[in-house]
């Protein structure tokens, strides 16, 4: 989560998506405020790629899926397996 401004309540959760070839990976974001918040997010994985997404439109008491690009497929099958192999994930901006 990101604080300041209500963005306290937007969430972010990285969803990992197996494929025959490669993972899927995808970022939720998800508005629990009554206001609409403008987002984004920043992936990286261990060898330097990065992926920048947004900004996005989250509608109050809304989320929205979005994938993260073809990055980070071959270091864990799950948010906290991609943390721990030196990825990361974060919302970079919120208004």
């Amino acid at each position: 989560m990101i604080g300041g401004g209500g963005c306290s309540a937007v969430e972010l959760d990285v969803l990992v998506e197996r494929g025959m070839f490669a993972n899927n990976v995808s970022a939720r974001i998800e508005n629990n405020s009554d206001d609409e918040r403008r987002v984004t997010i920043s992936a990286a994985d261990p060898d330097g790629n990065a992926s920048t997404v947004g900004p996005l439109t989250i509608a109050a008491n809304g989320s929205r899926t979005v994938p993260l690009g073809p990055l980070l497929t071959s270091y864990g099958s799950n948010q906290a397996e991609l943390e721990r192999s030196g990825a990361s994930f974060e919302i970079i901006d919120c208004e």
